[in-house]
Parts: structure tokens; sequence; C-alpha cells
């Protein structure tokens, strides 16, 4: 730096040396002669000629002002860009060289600073990294000297792109950090800069790996260009994409549609049908559809891209091959792999020239090329470039990023068909440990739905560990592995939950929170006409949205990711089963197979006894006779008349398929904690026979947990202060509300069967709700039963008729011990198939939507105190979980289908049953299909008995309580079918 304000200081003496230069008329019409060629041939884009001619214009101006003049200076700093565009880097880096040491001033606008920054990025071009590092420590220390912000900032995005070209995009996070910090200070956060900044912070930070960071600055740069530039701007639409792409690698698709789609239609709208951001925008949500199952429609936007890109002049040949690629892997998985194959290889010629050899998108395209390949048959190429891949990543990114745990999955994959199983084993377990690594890392920043779409994605690492993992000795590991995946989310959810109390930094927000949930639940169920349809949309989507970024909020201040996310071990579980039971969890997964490069869906089952120090593997083989055999055994249950021999022996066949090759491994007659996945999460395994004229139930206690996990819960959820006392919830009055009016849907709606406490709740439609006289009776007797046990009278509190509101139970269940409530429930099983989707009106595409209703617990809930006057009468999921339960010992949801809920592979059931657990209660007993209202009075009666008068466990109370009723029913020689007693099922949050 010295040396260059020596050279400016000497600046006059050259000027002054400069006097005695020629001043020849002819010279100088020459020379303007000279410029006016050179500005046209750069123009016309003959850059050659262009410096050729210039190169002898600066040779005229030495002549006839002096070689040390500003005017040659000037001629110097034209040319710069001149031969950069001609491709002489080294030119172009000496011309700015000279003409800085000349006069620094001598253009005007140009700063000290300003040329440095040119001087850094012409040295960069001719390969001088390292000095072209230095040139711009020396720019921006100029620039902070000059004390003026805008020659500070210019130089820092200088900076930005240029450490990035040279070193990587990690060590241009920190002058990106002091450029965003800059111009806040100076135009405010919301401009252009401050948006501009915050989205290439988010970029490089999801190129890196770090999902939570990109996604906060990417979401705050595009409420910047929305305040700033309004809806709809091109810039917003750049980022939209990249927020898309950071919400599909947290497997959130649905949320990523929307962002996708209102980009393409921005950049048509603003730049036409044949513009190459159009088609960047349409490879991208083509890319999406593709991962949605959508194909033909991803193939059509595809091909279109591509249409653009090749009929573009100029075009950007990394842009072309992007639609290469994205037309090559559709085209591998529709079984054109011969087709696909031509267009790989032509992307991966055009971007290993573009771009060099060891570009992230040459990696990205030789991974679709081995899949291509190996879907040809020949693993040994694939194997070859998923190595090569592999080795790019790694060197870009390091192990510690989702890209290189893909290369492994991929390459884990190919080597397993290879037969290189030692080889695959170890692949595997490095790209598992790194997924599960990132999921901690991501997890404290999403909202439980996207934590559930988390979960999915990473679900196909777990699938092929335990492909591997499968040899005598790997039972441990392998079991392991499912407990670090399975029940992730809800860990995440009952840890956070865990660690509020009054005066934790989350508080405000968990009670704004609860009372988002309260409005949407209101909202959700609101009855709607066709033409009130698009306003409730968009009602039901602003409360979604809000109450989604309050999660994430909550998770990033609650501070328990650590202790929730830690994964529970075998020897853990083991330790903490209850004395007198044992383990079951069964899981599914893709089985993968060393001869072919199919996958068959698979139930497997890990045991854990006081018997073994380590886990027992069960294989139970496809999951599609298994299926089939709980869809038979269930309609046949439900089914009016079916003949009980026929219903024993149905039960028998999924015995045999599910239950008799673990029972063999289990001490006998010790009580079973099972822990469910896939269909089975809706079969009650006591209610399917022994094989010697009885039932399971008569033999072993059976108690389902969500996962093996919630033996080992945090000691903030197992020691919270137990309740005192009974709330009980039955005779409700459904067509009278609080004010005693009568509902207009009793007189004009459809009609629940009687006697059956369920029905169809849907905010497209009426529904009337008919009394539950058996209800009232029942919580009366509870209550006879409860006095009669020892409690108090005052110990009681009983809400019937229109007295049970949403918040006279708020009030009700706070301190209680027991919670009872008998009434109709409800899970929408058709809407609930659309929950992560968008619901749509006849005749609208369901792609043109936002995401309504992503939380399945809004599918699910209770009828209270006026359900057929106000939708206000209808407790969902969503705001179940918001009661305050700690301390409860026990709910009862005395109700049809209240065990019920969307099945999610490792996540249990997600319903009624998940809401109240996470609210706090440690047992829900819940209904798992229609109840009777005669035999439910019975067995409640005889369960709580041993509750309170016998002070057995919940889960021992259950299945006694079922064995006397079965006793009593076979006295009397009456009907012992399973759908009579037992739909009940007891679900342990914490033991």
């Amino acid at each position: 730096m010295r040396r260059l304000l020596a050279a400016l200081v000497l600046v006059a003496a050259a000027r002054a040396a400069a006097g005695g230069a020629s001043t020849d008329p002819q010279k100088v019409a020459e020379a303007q002669e000279l410029t006016r060629q050179v500005r046209q041939l750069a123009i016309a884009g003959r850059y050659a000629e262009a410096l050729a001619a210039g190169r002898q214009l600066v040779r005229l101006r030495e002549a006839i002002h002096g070689p040390s003049h500003r005017a040659v200076a000037r001629t110097l700093l034209e040319l710069v860009p001149v031969a950069a565009s001609a491709g002489e880097s080294r030119q172009a880096s000496e011309a700015l060289s000279r003409a800085v040491t000349i006069d620094a001033s001598a253009v005007a606008g140009s700063t000290v600073a300003k040329l440095l920054d040119g001087l850094a990025r012409q040295q960069l071009a001719a390969g001088q990294s390292a000095t072209a590092i230095a040139t711009l420590k020396l720019a921006t220390g100029e620039a902070r000297r000059s004390g003026k912000p805008a020659e500070l900032a210019e130089s820092l995005r200088s900076s930005s792109d240029v450490l990035q070209e040279a070193e990587g995009p990690a060590a241009a996070i920190p002058a990106l950090a002091e450029l965003l910090t800059l111009v806040e200070k100076s135009p405010g956060p919301g401009s252009l800069e401050a948006a501009a900044t915050r989205n290439e912070l988010g970029r490089i930070l999801f190129d890196l790996g770090d999902l939570a960071q990109a996604r906060l600055f990417l979401e705050r740069s595009l409420q910047d260009y929305d305040s700033t530039l309004g809806p709809g701007s091109l810039q917003a639409a750049a980022v939209q994409q990249n927020l898309a792409h950071l919400l599909v690698l947290q497997g959130d698709l649905q949320a990523a549609r929307p962002l996708l789609e209102q980009s393409r239609s921005i950049c048509e709208q603003r730049l036409g049908p044949a513009h190459p951001e159009l088609a960047k925008a349409l490879n991208n949500l083509a890319y999406l559809l593709h991962d949605l199952g959508e194909r033909p429609a991803a193939m059509v936007l595809f091909e279109r891209a591509l249409r653009i890109e090749r009929a573009v002049p100029g075009a950007d040949p990394a842009i072309v091959a992007a639609a290469l690629v994205n037309d090559g892997a559709l085209l591998t998985e529709t079984g054109e792999a011969k087709r696909a194959e031509a267009l790989l290889r032509e992307a991966l010629g055009i971007l290993e020239a573009a771009l060099g050899p060891g570009h992230t998108r040459v990696a990205a395209t030789l991974s679709s090329l081995a899949m291509c390949r190996r879907a040809q048959g020949d693993r040994t190429e694939a194997k070859a470039l998923l190595a090569r891949s592999l080795d790019i990543r790694l060197a870009l990114f390091g192990e510690l990023h989702p890209d290189v745990a893909r290369s492994r999955h991929r390459l884990a994959i190919v080597l397993l068909e290879l037969g290189e199983l030692e080889a695959a084993r170890r692949e595997s377990a490095r790209a598992f440990e790194v997924q599960a690594g990132l999921a901690d890392a991501v997890m404290p920043t999403l909202s439980d739905v996207e934590r559930l779409a988390y979960v999915e994605a990473l679900r196909e690492y777990l699938h092929h560990f335990l492909s591997v993992h499968c040899l005598p000795g790997d039972e441990t590991a392998a079991y392991e592995a499912v407990l670090r995946w399975k029940g992730l989310a809800w860990r995440m959810l009952v840890g956070l939950l865990a660690s509020i109390s009054a005066e934790a930094p989350g508080t405000r927000i968990a009670e704004e929170l609860d009372q988002c949930r309260r409005e949407l639940g209101l909202v959700f169920h609101r009855e709607v006409g066709p033409s009130e349809a698009q306003a409730w949309r968009q009602a039901v989507t602003a409360l979604t949205e809000k109450k989604e970024r309050l999660e994430r909020e909550l998770a990033r201040v609650g501070g328990s990711a650590p202790r929730a996310l830690e994964a529970p071990r075998f020897d853990a579980v083991r330790a903490r089963l209850p004395a007198g039971y044992c383990l079951v969890d069964y899981v599914v997964y893709q089985r993968a197979s060393r001869e072919s490069s199919s996958t068959v869906t698979s139930l497997a089952a890990f045991t854990a006894t006081s018997l073994s120090p380590h886990p027992v593997r069960v294989e139970l083989g496809p999951l599609s006779p298994i299926r089939e055999a709980v869809d038979l055994w269930k309609r046949t249950l439900g089914s009016k008349g079916a003949p009980e021999r026929l219903i024993d022996r149905l039960g028998s066949a999924l015995a045999r398929l599910v239950w008799q090759p673990i029972e063999a491994g289990l001490p006998q007659d010790e009580g079973v904690l099972v822990s469910p996945d896939g269909p089975l999460c809706q079969v009650p395994l006591e209610a399917l026979p022994s094989g010697v004229g009885e039932f399971l139930v008569e033999r072993r206690e059976f108690a389902v947990l969500t996962t093996a996990g919630d033996l080992t819960q945090p000691e903030a959820v197992s020691s919270r202060r137990p309740g005192k006392g009974l709330l009980l919830v039955g005779g409700l009055g459904y067509d009278v509300g609080p004010a005693g009016v009568p509902s207009a849907a009793a007189r004009a709606s459809t009609t629940a069967a009687g006697g059956a406490r369920g029905v169809e709740v849907d905010p497209w439609r009426s529904y009337h709700l008919d009394p539950l006289p058996g209800t009232r009776e029942e919580v009366e007797a509870l209550a006879a039963l409860f006095r009669k046990a020892g409690f108090e009278a005052q110990d009681i509190q009983s809400l019937s008729g229109d007295r049970a509101s949403k918040a006279a139970i708020a009030a009700g269940v706070r301190g209680k011990a027991y919670v009872h409530l008998a009434t109709h429930g409800y899970w929408d099983q058709g809407t609930a198939r659309c929950v992560t989707d968008a619901r749509t009106e006849a005749g609208e595409a369901s792609g043109s939507l936002w995401r309504i209703g992503r939380s399945p617990l809004l599918f699910a809930g209770l009828a209270l105190s006026g359900a057929n006057v106000s939708r206000d009468g209808v407790l969902s999921g969503e705001e179940a979980a918001t009661l305050p339960l700690g301390g409860v010992q026990l709910v009862t949801l005395s109700a049809c289908e209240s065990g019920l809920g969307q099945v999610r592979s490792g996540e249990g059931v997600l319903g009624l049953r998940r809401a109240l657990l996470a609210a706090g209660a440690r047992f829900v007993v819940s209904a798992l299909w229609p109840v009777p209202d005669l035999a439910t009075q019975q067995l409640m009666a005889r369960f709580y008995e041993h509750i309170w008068v016998g002070e057995a466990h919940p889960v021992a109370a259950l299945a006694a309580a079922k064995r006397e009723w079965l006793a009593d029913a076979r006295r009397r020689q009456e009907s012992v079918s399973p759908v009579k007693w037992a739909g009940f099922v007891v679900t342990v949050g914490s033991w």
C-alpha cells in the first residue's frame, strides 16, 4: 500500500515531465480516430481487433503526452474490459495495474479502492488467486479509510465475488456479513442492498449445508423485496427459488410448490415466454413435480425449458446443461435410460468445459449419469462415476454435507448390487451418520409439520442401513439406527414442550402459539359455502403459516434440542423397561436386494427383554400380505353379522404373520410394550387369537408406545407434579349452545347413527350429532365409583348438558389426575389423505392452491356442548394440544375412533392421542374403531375400578377389564367379538 501511495504522490512530477511531449495535430487526430475504432469494434464484439487497435492507441498517447500522463491512464483503463472480453486476462491485469500506478484519479468517479477491486478481478482471471486476495485486502482497507460507506460496500461486494471464486463460498461469508451490517445502517434494513445480501448469504449457507441459518436469511430477503418492490418482482422470484430448494431438501415439498409456482408466474409475466430465466424457473418446478410423483406434468415443463434454452442465442451453457440433466434424470426413472444417457453425457461435456471438472454441478451430473448406467445394468461404470462425484463433493464441502451423504448413499446402493458388502456397509453407515447429524442441527429450526416432512426425507438412509447391516452381530447397530430415526420429530416436540416453564424464554411464544392453534381450529371447522371457500382457504393458510412460524421461533429459543434429539441407546431403553414387561418395536423399511436394483417394502421387529443383553431382530417379510391381512381382518370385524369363526380365522392368520414369529423369543406371560409401525398402528395385538381358544390379552398385557425412546424421556416430563381429582365430561347437549339456542342444523342436516360415538365432521358440509344418553350414565357411575374408592366428593368436577365448552374443559383439566371424556369423536379419513396437500374445490387443480390445513391434528377431534349450533363446539387435535395436561395421570377418550389419525412411518399415529400426550398426559386410552355404547359403559366401569379400588397401573387395569368382560360374556354365552371390547388401547407417554 505504501508503494501505491508513493506512486500517487509522484503523479505531479510525472505530469511536469510530460509538459514537453509532442502536440502534433496529426497525431492527435490519429489518436481520436483510433479511440473511435476501439469503441466501435468493442461494441461489435470484435474484441481481439479492438485490443490490437487499443495497444496502438496507448503507444500514440504516450508519444503525444508522455508515458506518465493521465490521458495514458484513461486509455489503459478503457482497454481493461476489452482485454478481458478478448480472453487476454494478463494484458487486462497489466493495463489496470499500470493505470493505477500512473494516476489513480485519472478517470472521473474512479477511486483507489475501486481500481484495486478491478485489478484483483483481473488477477483472479489470470489464475493469480493469492495475489488477487492480497489486492482485495488492500482495496477493502482503503475503502474503510475513505470513510465513504458506498465505496466500502462496493469493495465488500467485490471481495465476496472474488473470494467465492478463489477459495469457495465459505470464504465470502465475513465480507457479506460486514456488508449486511453496513447497508442496514445506511439505506435501512428493507433496502434492495440488504435484500440482495441476505439472499446471497442464504444461498451460500444453503450450499454449505447450514439449512437453519440459510432459511432465516432467505425468508427475510423475500420480505425485504416484497416491502421494497412490492409483490411479484423478479428479485423476489429468484429468492423464492432458493427458498424452495431449501424446503425440498428438508422434505417439505408441498411448502416449496407455491413458491416455485409463483416464481414461474412472475418470470413468465415479466420476461415473456422465451426467456432463459423462465426456463430456469420451469426446470425447478418440473423437478419438484417429478419428486411429487407428477411425472407427465414434469416432463412437459422439462421439455419446454430445454426448448427455450436451446433457442436463446449465446445462452449460458451451464443453464442448457441443467435442463439436459433434469430431462435425463426423469427419463432414467421412466425407463428410457439410453435416451437419458445421451442427454446426460452432453450435459457433462458442457459443464466440464464451462465450469471445470471439479464443480459441484459436474458432481451432480456424474451422479445422475451413474444412476442412468446402473439402470442399464452397468454397475461397474456407475461405481466409478459415483466415486468421482463423491471425490469432487468431498473436496468442495468436506465430510459433513448433505450432498456428500447423498453420494455415499448412492455409492452404497451400487456396491451392494456388485456384491461388495463390506464397502456398501461402510458407505451406508457414513451416509446415515452424516444425515443423522444434519437432522440434529436442522430439527430445532422447523415447525412440527416440517419436522415430520424432514424425517420422511431421511427414511431412505435408514432403509439402506438396515438392508446392509443384516449379519449376525449387527442387531444392536441396526436397532440403534432405528432408535435414532424413529420418533425423531416426536422427541423434539416432547422435549421442547418439557423445557418450557413459567420462567423459560419461550413462554410468551408458547402462549401465542396456543392462541393461534385455538384460532386455527375454530376457523378450520367453520361451516362455509361455495362463495366463502376462497376466503376460508386464505384464512386457514394465514393461520397455518403463523402457527408454523411460531413453532420455529419456539424451537429456536426453547433450549431443548440437545437433550431432546439425543438418540436413545439400546442399553438405556432396556434399562428403563418396567419390571415384568418386554419391548416389541416394529419398523417398515424398503429392503434392498443384493441381486437386483429393486427393493421390497418389508416389516421387521426388534425385541428387548431382560433375558438378553442384545436386541433380537425378526424379519417378518414383505409388507404387502401383512397389510392385506390387516385390512381384511378389520373389514370383517366391522361388518355386521360377520361370523365369529371367520373373524377368529382371519385374526389367527394375521397373528401368524406379525406375532407368532416374535413370541417364541419373549419371556412367557410378560407384558408387552409395542411400538407399532405402518398398518400395525391400527391393530390392537391383544385382540388376536392366542391359538388355544383365547385372545392374546388373556395371556399378556399390552400397551402402545409412540417410540421406544418414550421410555427414556427427559425428567421434566416424567417428574411433573401429579394432579389430583377427576374431570368427567358426558351427557352433552349438542343441539343447545351456551345461550340455550336450539340448532338450526339439527333440523336440516344428516344424522349420525344412534348409539355410536362417532361422526364425520367436515368444514364443507353440515352435520348433526345425536345425543348419547349412555355417556351420562357412564360418567354418573364413574363419579359414584370415585367416591366409593375413598376420594373426596369435592375432587370431582362434571361437565354435561351445555356446560362442556372449550373454555370449561381447559379450566377443568388443570391440576386433575384423571380426565374422562365421553362424547362423539371423529377422524376425517377422506380429508386426511390431503393433509399435506391443498384442499380443492370442484374443478380446481390441486397444483394451483396454497397448502391448506397441513396439520393432521386438524382432522381429528371431539364434539363438545353446542356442536350442532356452532363449530366452536368442536375441539380439534390442534386445540387439544394446548390443554394444560401437565400432571394428568390418565386421559380417557370414551369416543369412537379417537385413537385414529394419519399413520406416519416412524412417528406413529398423528391424531388426538398424540395431541394429548404432547400436552402432558402420561397415559391416554382411546378407541381404534366405533365402540358400542353399552359395552363401553361396562368396560369403563371395570377399568376404573381396577385403578381406583385395586390401585392398578392403567396398562394392567385395561387388560384386567377386558379379561373380565370376556369371562362374563362367555358365561352368558354371548358374542366375544373383538369389536365389542378390543377397540380401546392404552398409549404410554411416560411410564
